[in-house]
Parts: C-alpha cells; structure tokens; sequence
C-alpha cells in the first residue's frame, strides 16, 4: 500500500465510513494520457 494510501486510511479512519478503497492506475496504460479522466475511467472500469 502507498504512503498516500496509508495517510489517507489513517486520517479518516473515524470518520464513519464503513470501508475505504483505493484504486491505483498504473502508469505507461498504452492509448490513456495521464490524467484526471483517465483515472477517473480507469477506477470505473476495475
């Protein structure tokens, strides 16, 4: 897991959430440019 992932857990951990998932896009995809769209599909589609 990432330190972000890790502080992220951490900080909302009491919050009331009842789970918390982190999905990672992997760098290099063939065809997707970086981005806020691209992850956001990226997410949709795991």
């Amino acid at each position: 897991m990432s330190v972000t992932c890790k502080y992220l857990q951490n900080k909302f951990e009491h919050a009331g959430f009842e789970q918390i998932i982190f999905t990672i896009h992997p760098r290099g995809l063939p065809n997707e440019i970086p981005g806020k769209c691209s992850n956001s599909n990226y997410g949709l589609r795991m």
